[in-house]
């Protein structure tokens, strides 16, 4: 009876310590994202680091910081990333803010281009609700929107069509923002 006890006592901390680690920490790419938009924020959208101490930081290998820019920093979602290998090298990123309502616009029209996948449109929306274009509840509604309609059409034409459809609907809820 006693070591079922304990082995009842053993899995309640076990599954306790991984409900805390789950609720308690953020990823190591989370937190590096998260590290170089505040320091883009406070350098006014550009920034200049050495990937060593980037690295030394978070105590990780430099691919670690590679794949946070590849994946997080794309000129997808506004960044522009240039790089230097070597013993001095450095990564300079640039956060690409258009200004005014109208390079925000042919910003957007860029993104979307002839045809987007229902991906990228999530990830356009994502991205728009970022910068503070759109609420998030704005983004929602048109994902679903864009979920729904573009199934009513087969293959290459869900994409054309998707495109268009989101084309429209950031005319009307970006007006709104």
């Amino acid at each position: 009876m006693r070591a079922e006890g304990q082995k009842r006592s053993t899995q309640r901390k076990g599954e306790d310590r991984g409900k805390q680690t789950m609720r308690g920490y953020r990823a190591l790419s989370d937190q590096i994202e998260a590290y170089l938009l505040q320091l883009l924020d406070e350098a006014d959208g550009l920034v200049e680091v050495r990937r060593c101490d980037l690295a030394a930081r978070f105590s990780c290998v430099p691919s670690q910081i590679n794949y946070v820019l590849t994946t997080r920093f794309t000129t997808d979602r506004g960044y522009v990333v240039e790089s230097r290998r070597g013993g001095s090298g450095y990564i300079r990123i640039i956060r690409l803010d258009p200004g005014n309502e109208k390079s925000r616009w042919q910003w957007m029209l860029s993104q979307i281009g002839e045809s987007i996948s229902q991906s990228r449109a999530n990830a356009l929306l994502a991205e728009i609700v970022r910068r503070g274009w759109i609420s998030e509840r704005q983004a929602i509604l048109s994902r679903h929107v864009l979920e729904r309609e573009a199934q009513l059409l087969q293959g290459e034409w869900q994409d054309v069509f998707r495109a268009a459809l989101l084309r429209s609907l950031l005319t009307v809820v970006v007006g709104e923002a």
